[in-house]
C-alpha cells in the first residue's frame, strides 16, 4: 500500500504515520510505502493517477487548502481514497466536493484513528491482491482503470479511463502481453494495441469504439478471434 501524507505540521505528519503503521501491525498486514509532502502545491507539482493507495489530507494550510487539493486530486485520479484530517469541523459540506473517504478531527486518539482504518480496510478497492499492474518503473495502474494500450518506439501508452492524461512506460509488446492478456477480458486487437473488453462501447468489423471516445482499430487477421473472444468473455460474465 503507497500512502501520501500532506499537512504543513511535522508532527502530525509524524502522528499519522505512527497510528497507520500500528494499525497495519496489528491486522496483520504489510507495512505501506509512505510520502510526505508540506502542502497541497507540492503534492501537486508531482502528483498522478495512480500514484497512491490512501491519501491523508490537514484541510487547513498555508497556500491552498487541503479541499482544494483533494478536489484537483479527484480530477486526476478516481480510486485514491482520500481521508480529510482538520481541526474543525466546518469543512465537511466543502470537502464532499472530493468524494472523501473518511472526515478525522483533530485532535484523534487512536481508537478514533483504528475505526477509521478499520472502515476503509472494509472497502474492497483499497487493497485488493491483483488490482493494480505494477510497471517496472515504479508506476502502478489499476486493472480496471486501463481501457486500452498501445506501443511506440519501445514505450507502452496507457489510456485510463479516470485521467486524459496518456501514461508511458518503457518496456516491449512482449512483456505489456504477457501482464495484461494473461487476464480475462484483455486482448491484443491489432499490432501493438491491447484493449480491456470491459470498456468497448461498439465493436464494427473493423473499429473498437471505447469508453473514452477513442477508436481503435481490429486487424483484420486477429478479426474473428477477437470477436470470438469478446462474445464468449461477455456471455460467461
Amino acid at each position: 500500500m503507497r500512502i501520501g501524507i500532506v499537512d504543513d505540521a511535522v508532527e502530525d505528519r509524524k502522528l499519522v504515520r505512527r497510528e497507520m503503521n500500528r494499525c497495519l501491525r496489528e491486522s496483520g498486514m504489510e507495512s505501506a510505502e509512505y510520502s510526505e509532502f508540506d502542502s497541497g502545491e507540492s503534492l501537486l507539482a508531482v502528483y498522478r493517477a495512480g500514484m497512491f493507495d490512501l491519501l491523508f489530507l490537514d484541510i487547513c494550510m498555508g497556500g491552498i487548502t487541503g479541499t482544494e487539493t483533494g478536489i484537483a486530486i479527484r480530477k486526476l485520479d478516481r480510486h485514491v481514497k482520500i481521508v480529510f484530517i482538520t481541526s474543525s469541523n466546518d469543512y465537511a459540506a466543502e470537502s464532499y466536493r472530493a468524494k472523501a473517504s473518511h472526515y478525522l478531527l483533530k485532535p484523534h486518539n487512536y481508537a478514533q484513528f483504528h475505526e477509521m482504518f478499520e472502515e476503509l480496510a472494509l472497502t474492497p478497492d483499497l487493497e485488493t491482491p491483483g488490482s493494480f499492474l505494477s510497471l517496472p518503473d515504479g508506476m502502478r495502474i489499476a486493472y480496471s482503470d486501463i481501457v486500452y494500450t498501445d506501443y511506440h518506439n519501445h514505450y507502452v501508452y496507457f489510456h485510463c479511463s479516470s485521467t486524459a492524461e496518456v501514461r508511458r512506460t518503457y518496456m516491449s509488446q512482449n512483456e505489456i502481453e504477457d501482464l495484461l492478456c494473461s487476464r480475462p477480458g484483455f486482448a491484443t486487437c491489432s499490432r501493438g494495441i491491447i484493449v480491456d473488453f470491459d470498456k468497448i462501447r461498439r465493436f464494427t468489423d473493423s473499429v473498437l469504439s471505447m469508453q473514452n471516445g477513442d477508436t481503435v482499430p481490429v486487424s483484420r487477421r486477429r478479426l474473428r478471434e477477437v470477436k470470438d473472444a469478446y462474445a464468449e468473455y461477455v456471455f460467461i460474465k
